[in-house]
């Protein structure tokens, strides 16, 4: 990669398309400065502009600027979308009025296609939409996020005065639906640290942010791709790890505080943001060495698209997760939109659905996971979308209204005659084993692991007592289990199963063939 250094440089016309430090600059009147899509550039002293400062982007990269003790100059961020396509965005600047940007937006009905979110409406209905050809009333705020759409794909140009401080957003809590999500945005012209597996596991948005949002199951980024919203947080394999310049993207409120933008936050180096292609990990695709044996980290995440909606879950299995709730690592489902999908905490649950469940690793073959659907659809396709198991590790869609199991590793479609709500019919089996039958029904599950022997399972927080009869009433088995246990050196016929956990006393018939 080409770099240039200065320690003081005057700009007349120049393009930045690679890296460049500077500790003061200055850009003459008439002169114009321009970091390409591919171009970062750092100036640590002052940065002076009398002429004019663009930031381009296109589909999957973005120029990039950190001037942390500048004055203010003014900038423009030439800000990439996807045509006809709505782009949660932020505001890298202070004085952008929406008359300005609107030229190139979509429109209906004297409406302009940029608005942003107000989670006090009612009804849970918060998008607020900007009439066309607003007057300066309408001044955008940087730390707050906004919706935008192009008539077709190219770039709006967000111009003002850049910000050189550390910045906060307020993050409230309104009565009724979706009264705790709110919008905010990246203020900074540059990339923004977002998670702990980024370059500052300390200065990143997430981790600086924990308390502000409530250190429990919403320390997360909700972002819109496009096409459904995506959840982001600290356990995310396939998550990108920073923002772009111009990102704008949800989190959720539990109390009326404030999230906060530093500068330390701020970085190089991503891809283009939530929407088109993603900042990755920083080495997603090879396996852990030899001193990462204790941090070892697989990933399993299903799309739902019930033909009117399409959302993800995503179960990761780490060393540190626990099969409770593990703040930064468990996120609790993004609710706007009438259809979900979502797990929930297998040890004390705590009634909140989860997009993101993380779970230790060392369960990885021996844990069964509730899956909850929320649809009005009478189709539903379930599509495997990332699977970084180890080999050997096998997935199985347990569906308890038909009595059956499918091994889900390509795609798996629901028919369904009545409307599905939430956890009951459907269960996500990980495992070594093969299951071939379901032969009995209930809550506690036998399945047929060989010839003469059995696994008995039933919920994995719970303790059991079992007593094991042949037909004849004569007792052949005494066993004390947690969660599941296998049977063996069963003989064919009918089998007794009589269980007691927790006062409850059941009993079921199974066969060894």
């Amino acid at each position: 990669m080409k770099k240039f250094m200065k320690t003081k440089f005057l700009i007349f016309f120049s393009l930045i398309s690679t890296f460049g430090f500077s500790q003061n600059l200055t850009i003459n009147n008439g002169a114009t400065l321009t970091i390409s899509k591919d171009g970062k550039l750092t100036v640590s002293g002052s940065l002076t502009n009398s002429g004019d400062l663009f930031i381009e982007q296109d589909a999957d990269e973005s120029g990039s600027l950190i001037a942390k003790s500048a004055s203010t100059p003014t900038i423009t961020l030439k800000k990439y979308l996807v045509g006809n396509q709505w782009t949660l965005i932020g505001i890298p600047v202070t004085g952008e009025i929406v008359n300005d940007i609107d030229d190139n937006l979509a429109t209906n009905s004297g409406k302009s296609a940029i608005g942003y979110w107000d989670n006090d409406k009612a009804g849970g209905a918060g998008w607020v939409t900007f009439n066309t050809g607003s007057t300066d009333a309408n001044e955008l705020v940087p730390t707050r996020g906004y919706e935008i759409m192009r008539s077709s794909s190219g770039t709006v140009s967000i111009s003002g005065t850049m910000l050189n401080t550390d910045q906060t957003q307020g993050i409230t809590t309104e009565t009724g639906t979706n009264g705790n999500w709110n919008l905010v945005g990246n203020p900074f012209p540059s990339y923004l640290n977002m998670t702990d597996d980024s370059s500052d596991a300390t200065n990143n948005f997430l981790t600086a942010n924990a308390s502000a949002l409530g250190n429990g199951a919403y320390v997360a980024v909700y972002a819109w791709d496009g096409s459904n919203y995506d959840t982001y947080n600290q356990s995310d394999g396939d998550s990108q790890d920073k923002m772009a310049p111009g990102d704008g993207f949800f989190v959720y409120a539990s109390s009326d505080t404030n999230v906060s933008f530093t500068e330390a936050m701020q970085e190089h180096d991503g891809g283009i943001g939530f929407v088109g292609s993603v900042a990755p990990p920083s080495d997603p695709l090879n396996g852990p060495n030899n001193s990462e044996v204790l941090n070892r980290e697989v990933y399993y995440k299903l799309k739902m698209d019930d033909q009117s909606e399409n959302k993800h879950v995503l179960i990761s299995f780490t060393d540190q997760s626990t099969k409770g709730l593990d703040p930064g690592y468990d996120a609790g489902v993004f609710r706007i939109g009438n259809s979900h999908i979502y797990t929930k905490l297998l040890k004390d649950d705590n009634g909140i659905g989860f997009s993101i469940q993380s779970l230790p690793y060392s369960e990885i073959n021996n844990v069964v996971v509730p899956l909850a659907i929320d649809s009005k659809s009478s189709k539903i396709s379930i599509d495997v979308v990332q699977n970084t198991l180890p080999l050997g590790t096998l997935v199985y869609m347990e569906d308890r209204s038909l009595k059956t199991f499918i091994e889900i590793d390509n795609d798996y479609t629901v028919n369904t005659n009545s409307e599905l709500n939430g956890y009951g019919r459907f269960y996500l089996h990980f495992t070594n084993d093969i299951i071939p039958e379901l032969p009995t029904d209930g809550d506690f599950r036998i399945f047929k692991i060989s010839e003469n022997e059995v696994r008995l399972m039933g919920d994995s927080d719970k303790n059991y007592n079992a007593n094991i009869y042949d037909f004849s009433g004569r007792l052949i088995k005494t066993l004390n289990f947690e969660h599941k246990i296998d049977v063996n050196n069963l003989k064919k016929g009918i089998h007794v199963l009589k269980l007691s956990s927790e006062g409850v006393i059941t009993t079921k018939k199974f066969v060894v063939e």
